[in-house]
């Protein structure tokens, strides 16, 4: 598999992290945390990574995320 972008995360807090891809592997997606990736909501790792891999995001050196807390109303 050719080279992914890394990942500039964005916290609901405004800390920022620079993490590979690949540390994702066993993010639990759609639990306690709403996950967008370049404005699109992520729910699985598998999803990141096809993403990644496609135009016109394989190229860029980082890729824009933003990982909010899904807080459920009532």
């Amino acid at each position: 598999m050719s080279k992914l972008p890394k990942m500039k995360i964005i916290k609901w807090n405004g800390e920022e992290v620079i993490q590979e891809i690949e540390d994702w592997k066993s993010f639990p997606f759609a639990i306690d945390d709403l996950v967008m990736v370049e404005g699109q909501e992520i729910y699985s790792y598998d999803e990141l990574v096809e993403m990644a891999s496609k135009e016109p995001f394989k190229n860029q050196e980082f890729l824009d995320v933003r990982v909010m807390p899904f807080i459920a109303g009532g």
